[in-house]
């Protein structure tokens, strides 16, 4: 099952709804309780896939060690369970369908109803449906698998995917219009977005690429890289280097796509598992890391709020696994003790605080998620509104 992860290293959507900057602003409201026995990864987070449209939550059920549970869709607008599957892989962009692996096949059920649309040879894309939701994507025997989902697929506007080993292909029509070079390609595409690619070369670049064209448009010096912006309209880079066993060094910088121009960067940063958040609109930064050992000396985490334009701190607060709305106007820490705290961005002023901890926006900024044993907590801002 496809989970959400600390630096999503496929991306491809549309710009996605927004929750209005006001709506968090006074608080949150318990909506309702979802009752499953949810599985847990190593690091005990939930195995969940969201829809983009915000309206389906997918939870993998708890199984026998060793073993696989099945996964549950919930409608999160009526708090209904909806349909249990053998696994999810992927929502349609439009919430309309829902695709999951079987083996060497690919299975697609509608949504809300369940209806088996087809079972269609290949292994699913990472990302598996057309932007327009008409088309599913697979991997056929290393060539393009395109099929139409439905009687009339929709008539979007021509995308470009680069799919297995690097051969670009054209949708809706499926013709291969190129190639781009690349070793090792499933591990070497680290962001996908809107026609363009970024790949990490073994030399310690990234490079852009213009896919209709297959042309590089930049390359950089970096480890990795993702798009950051609904429309990706900057890159954020990273460099990590091992200084011993004990220490490991991080570098990010941010860059403009249209001209390359750096516009942000950390200083180096000690914390192997640090993270850097960047708001949509790249009006600031969010920064975790490690500060100084308390007098037991013990290590702990702490958030930054960067004002991009000034470079100065305006906000810093003991949060340990930020997590922001898609708008960029609030987030949440998913690993506080005893439950959820929620806070305004940039100056991390406190909001509420809210029962359960691993808490997830949905992608349209309109839920948050918490769990609780046993259940789901599902919020919504306390002016009723999303």
């Amino acid at each position: 099952m496809k989970r959400y992860s600390v630096l999503l290293l496929t991306l491809f959507a549309a710009a996605l709804p927004l929750c209005a900057q006001g709506e968090w602003a006074a608080g949150t409201r318990l909506r309702g309780e979802l009752s499953i026995d949810y599985a847990l990864d190593g690091r005990g987070t939930p195995f969940l896939t969201m829809s983009p449209d915000g309206r389906w939550l997918a939870v993998e059920e708890a199984a026998e060690l060793g073993e696989t549970g099945p996964t549950v869709i919930w409608d999160l607008s009526s708090l209904e369970r909806t349909l249990t599957l053998p696994a999810v892989h992927e929502f349609s962009p439009d919430g309309a369908w829902v695709v999951y692996q079987d083996e060497d096949v690919a299975v697609v059920h509608s949504l809300p109803g369940g209806g088996l649309v087809g079972r269609f040879p290949g292994t699913l894309a990472d990302a598996a449906f057309s932007a327009d939701s008409g088309y599913l994507l697979t991997y056929n025997d290393g060539e393009l698998g395109l099929y139409a989902i439905t009687n009339r697929p929709g008539e979007g506007a021509t995308e470009f995917r680069a799919l297995g080993d690097g051969r670009v292909y054209e949708l809706p029509s499926g013709r291969q219009v190129g190639e781009i070079a690349a070793d090792s390609w499933p591990e070497r595409v680290l962001s996908h977005v809107r026609g363009r690619i970024l790949i990490s070369g073994d030399d310690e670049t990234v490079s852009l690429y213009d896919l209709p064209t297959q042309r590089r448009l930049a390359v950089w010096r970096a480890g990795w890289g993702e798009f950051v912006g609904p429309r990706g309209e900057y890159v954020l880079l990273g460099s990590y280097q091992m200084i011993d066993e004990m220490t490991d060094e991080l570098a990010y910088e941010l860059r403009r796509v249209e001209d390359g121009r750096a516009i942000w960067g950390t200083s180096t940063i000690t914390y192997e598992e640090a993270n850097v958040r960047i708001d949509p609109e790249a009006r600031w930064a969010v920064v975790t890391n490690l500060f100084n050992p308390d007098e037991e000396g013990l290590d702990g985490l702490e958030t930054w709020v960067y004002d991009l334009a000034t470079h100065e701190v305006v906000g810093q607060e003991a949060i340990s696994a930020p997590r922001l709305t898609p708008d960029g106007n609030f987030l949440i820490d998913a690993v506080a003790p005893q439950g959820t705290p929620l806070y305004a961005l940039p100056d991390l002023d406190f909001i509420d605080f809210m029962r359960g901890a691993e808490g997830w926006f949905t992608p349209d900024g309109a839920t948050l998620l918490t769990f609780e044993l046993g259940r789901v907590l599902v919020w919504e801002p306390a002016t009723g509104v999303g």
